[in-house]
């Protein structure tokens, strides 16, 4: 027959070995959440910039085909992003800048266009 001690001291090497492995498990999972979260951020800012950059689009379009300018403080909502006009110049105004916000989430983007004569 085993000796009860060697029992006891095997059964406590394999409890300490799965509290090993669990510590293990979780500082695994906690640093891909890191990850994650880094992750997330770099797409929001992504669909911030895109989405200030179709709001210049826009007033650029608007400004070239002589059509109606969005007033400033107006918002253009996209779907998963949304672009608020900070700056927008007039038709006729030489030289002038646009400015734009876009946001997605956490992030935030600004695009300012420098308008000359042409």
């Amino acid at each position: 027959m085993t000796d009860p001690r060697r029992r006891g001291a095997a059964l406590a090497a394999v409890l300490l070995m799965l509290v090993a492995l669990n510590v293990c498990a979780v500082l695994v999972t906690a640093g891909g959440t890191d990850d994650a979260n880094l992750l997330a951020l770099r797409v929001e800012t992504a669909r911030a910039l895109y989405a200030a950059d179709s709001a210049a689009s826009v007033v650029l379009r608007l400004r070239a085909a002589g059509g109606t300018m969005p007033s400033e403080g107006s918002t253009l909502t996209l779907t998963h992003s949304s672009a608020v006009y900070q700056e927008v110049p007039q038709l006729s105004e030489e030289p002038a800048t646009l400015e734009v916000l876009g946001r997605s989430g956490r992030a935030a983007r600004r695009v300012r266009v420098e308008l000359g004569e042409p």
